[in-house]
């Protein structure tokens, strides 16, 4: 019981003074991004009947997906994901299964790519392509021209 009040106060702390934030920001992005490659994998699956199936290309799929839609380059990684370094995936049974998630990670990130899901990864800004933003406002101040330079006439 005292464990779980001070792992509450610590937590309610944290989060009062913000230190958590980016961190819940981080998990709530990846998991939106594991349930978008989910969906998408079904969805390939579904208009592709007759391309790779099984549980090691859907892995691949999805952190293919998953990757290309943060924003990641379209390299594969160098090294599977630990789960595939056991001793079990060393034989040529085992490497078929590595092939597997390799085909499925680079099949994840060009169907992502296709998509466009790359943009979910930027950020916004006021010089995007419709030019940038005009200052909404008349500057009353004589040699205010924008809000850069007499930021009181703009708040």
């Amino acid at each position: 019981m005292k464990i779980r009040a001070t792992l509450l106060l610590l937590t309610l702390t944290c989060l009062a003074s913000g230190c958590v934030s980016a961190t819940v920001q981080d998990y709530s992005w990846r998991l939106t991004n594991r349930f978008r490659a989910s969906k998408a994998y079904h969805e390939y699956h579904r208009s592709c009947p007759n391309a790779p199936s099984g549980y090691h290309f859907a892995a691949g799929f999805k952190r293919g997906y998953a990757k290309a839609a943060a924003g990641n380059c379209p390299n594969c990684p160098i090294v599977p994901p630990p789960a595939y370094w056991h001793g079990i995936y060393q034989g040529p049974h085992g490497q078929d299964k590595v092939e597997c998630w390799y085909e499925g990670f680079q099949t994840g990130f060009s169907v992502a790519e296709q998509h466009c899901r790359p943009q979910w990864a930027d950020v916004p800004t006021a010089d995007g392509p419709l030019g940038p933003c005009e200052p909404l406002i008349d500057f009353p101040m004589p040699g205010c021209q924008s809000c850069s330079t007499c930021p009181d006439a703009c708040y």
